[in-house]
């Protein structure tokens, strides 16, 4: 089992492109001078490296419909069985994503941006973050479920494993749900996260805040993960496995500090009182003489 490169990710994705929008993929040939997908990967990969945006400017979303039905196809095996070769890095399964950005595409990883559904334990509800603010609150101690911008599907010939990308782990951000993506997964991809850190977390709609990177099997799975079972959005019981009060360190350290300072004003009280009444004995004493 091999990590794909940046390349072989690249032509998984032309793979699907041809198959889904044949006339974009045409112009990306004719735009790049390729017709070897090979050589076309390579192209637009250099291309992206020198800061140009030729692949942007001729690159069409993909709808959600159209990636369910070639998940579908495949999970019902409507396919030519010439196109499953024995080595991962060489058929014809593509990778899809709905909103694939060249950007994001590293050279071992593809980064996943925050989708616009996501629900913090805080809240009664998941919120939208394109009806509201486009920012995400994870304070200390606090759970929260965040989704992917991306609507992806991941070939049955591969497995995608994830993960947070470091510039949100040293904040103290863990993901506490799942590291890998079924072959034949076909939805959004949901993150269960746990903010261990000292400080709140700002988390912005769209920003790459994931990765995925894909990782080869030895020959292609007998049946896919269903995809109609895919995430289309946050599940209720996920919801409820998580809401309640948050306790982190941090407020129980807050918590102690109020105790330890009531306890101070008792027993500073405590001794008033004996104090007052040691006096008021000993004056009661001295008259009484």
């Amino acid at each position: 089992m091999t990590i794909l490169s940046n390349k072989f990710i690249l032509k998984r994705v032309l793979i699907g492109i041809e198959a889904i929008k044949p006339e974009c993929f045409n112009k990306l040939k004719v735009e790049f001078g390729s017709g070897d997908i090979d050589n076309l990967a390579k192209k637009i990969i250099e291309d992206k490296d020198n800061d140009k945006d030729k692949f942007k400017s001729i690159y069409k979303n993909l709808q959600r419909i159209e990636i369910d039905k070639i998940a579908k196809d495949y999970y019902e095996k409507k396919y030519d069985e010439k196109e499953i070769k024995p080595s991962s890095k060489n058929n014809k399964l593509p990778i899809l994503f709905d909103s694939f950005d060249i950007e994001k595409l590293q050279t071992a990883n593809y980064d996943l941006r925050l989708g616009k559904d996501y629900y913090v334990t805080t809240d009664k509800y998941p919120r939208d973050l394109e009806k509201s603010d486009d920012t995400v609150v994870i304070d200390p101690g606090e759970f929260g479920i965040l989704t992917t911008y991306e609507y992806v599907y991941v070939p049955n010939d591969l497995f995608g494993l994830i993960s947070l990308k470091y510039s949100y782990k040293k904040l103290g951000l863990i993901n506490i749900s799942g590291f890998h993506v079924d072959p034949g997964y076909c939805g959004i991809i949901i993150f269960s996260v746990y903010n261990s850190g000292p400080k709140s977390i700002v988390l912005r709609y769209k920003e790459p805040v994931f990765m995925i990177m894909y990782n080869t099997l030895d020959e292609p799975v007998i049946k896919g993960y269903p995809p109609e079972k895919g995430y289309k959005n946050i599940p209720v019981d996920i919801i409820q496995g998580l809401k309640g009060p948050s306790v982190n360190i941090i407020s129980l350290n807050e918590r102690l500090q109020k105790l330890e300072t009531q306890i101070r004003i008792i027993e500073l009280l405590i001794v008033g009182l004996l104090v007052a009444a040691i006096s008021y004995f000993l004056q009661k004493g001295g008259l009484n003489k």
